[in-house]
């Protein structure tokens, strides 16, 4: 199972309980090995949780429901020849509204329930080294095995809501060898995946709107101004360039990284001047 596959068709189902015990065993299999999908249903469950648990604390408006026991009340007319009608207003249709006014009054508290800048940090720090470590352990396949920087950028550009890049096919002594499609933070992101002495470099690219880039120590790349991290033994840049995030994760010596980065942020920059 692929990650689009589980997001695409069994996350929420398996969120609520309801999957079939084959698809049911499947998605767990999957959680397993998937640090950002484990991701996604832990942020989608700890938000229903909270929302649940503000809509009990939050009292119906006695306003709303005497406009219920009105619409209960009130007779409604099919048409002047017929006579009059009492229709009880279903009561899911009833439980839906008042959902709703709960939610319309609740808005203020539900505000605090979103993920704060740093929340997001210190998501765009973990996730992507925990993707590719996790990628690593479980000897997942590519999603797909092309080597053509043109030809993966034509891949991804159906998958995704931005124009990726064309990435060099050989950077160093590192060679693409494919993609995947990967989603955290409510965005698809583009992970190019390089391989070089056995060892597989991941490098992110999804759009910056609504990121903010992690403090850390900064070094300069073509065009851009990148922070370095070091997390669980993995070596982690970000930077952006234009309307683009880029994470670049590996366990190659630093000085390389910082070669390969370069590279890296100079196609980038190169292709996107090209497209504008």
């Amino acid at each position: 199972m692929t990650c689009q596959e589980f997001q695409h068709h069994h996350l929420y189902a398996f969120i609520d309980g309801t999957l079939n015990a084959q698809d049911g065993a499947e998605s767990e299999h999957h959680l397993n090995h998937c640090a950002h999908c484990r991701a996604a249903v832990e942020d989608i469950s700890r938000v229903e949780e909270q929302l649940r648990a503000v809509w009990q604390q939050e009292p119906v408006p006695e306003a709303l429901w005497r406009r219920i026991q009105a619409q209960l009340d009130r007779p409604v007319f099919d048409t002047p020849a017929t006579e009059t009608k009492r229709r009880a207003i279903p009561w899911p249709w009833l439980a839906a509204v008042a959902a709703m006014m709960i939610l319309v009054f609740s808005v203020i508290q539900l505000g605090s329930l979103l993920p704060s800048a740093a929340n997001r940090q210190a998501r765009l720090l973990s996730v992507p080294v925990d993707d590719l470590h996790t990628f690593v352990v479980s000897q997942r396949a590519l999603d797909v095995a092309d080597t053509g920087p043109a030809s993966l950028r034509k891949w991804f550009r159906t998958r995704v809501s931005f124009s990726p890049p064309v990435l060099p096919g050989q950077v160093e002594k590192a060679k693409l060898v494919g993609g995947r499609l990967c989603h955290f933070l409510n965005r698809r992101v583009a992970s190019f995946m390089y391989k070089t002495e056995g060892r597989y470099i991941s490098v992110f690219v999804m759009p910056r709107e609504g990121l903010t880039l992690p403090s850390g120590e900064g070094v300069d790349l073509h065009h851009a101004q990148a922070t370095v991290h070091e997390v669980q033994g993995y070596t982690h840049l970000i930077w952006s360039q234009t309307d683009l995030l880029y994470s670049f994760v590996s366990d190659l010596p630093q000085d390389r990284i910082m070669q390969m980065a370069q590279a890296i942020a100079q196609a980038g920059w190169v292709d996107r001047r090209r497209e504008t």
